[in-house]
């Protein structure tokens, strides 16, 4: 259990970086589009 909650705040800052870069991707996409 001690490396299960090692891990969670790693995933929760993986999906943050993540959802940092589609929305980056996403503003990039539409101004390249429009």
């Amino acid at each position: 259990m001690a490396t299960s909650s090692r891990l969670v705040p790693l995933k929760a800052v993986r999906v943050s970086l993540v959802v940092s870069l589609t929305a980056v991707f996403l503003a990039i996409f539409s101004h390249h589009y429009e």
